[in-house]
């Protein structure tokens, strides 16, 4: 089973670290409290700092996919 995980932040906050503290909570989160396999996640391929995030947090590029006309990169982390 799998799940995705996605946050939105409001610019005046990017570069102050939030995203990646947010998204390693939630991991960490997930990890004792859900019954899912590997959590997801996606951005656009032009996003860097994004995925910067996900890289930071040990997500593992999947593949590159059009979703609805967008170049997106999909990453996931296996949790169990």
């Amino acid at each position: 089973k799998a799940i995705e995980i996605g946050y939105i932040i409001d610019h005046t906050f990017w570069g102050k670290g939030y995203a990646t503290e947010i998204v390693k909570t939630l991991l960490d989160w997930a990890k004792d409290n859900l019954k899912y396999d590997e959590i997801f996640a996606f951005t656009g391929s032009n996003h860097l700092a994004s995925i910067a995030i996900m890289k930071k947090v040990g997500m593992d590029y999947i593949e590159n996919k059009n979703l609805k006309g967008i170049e997106c990169v999909l990453y996931k982390v296996i949790l169990n």
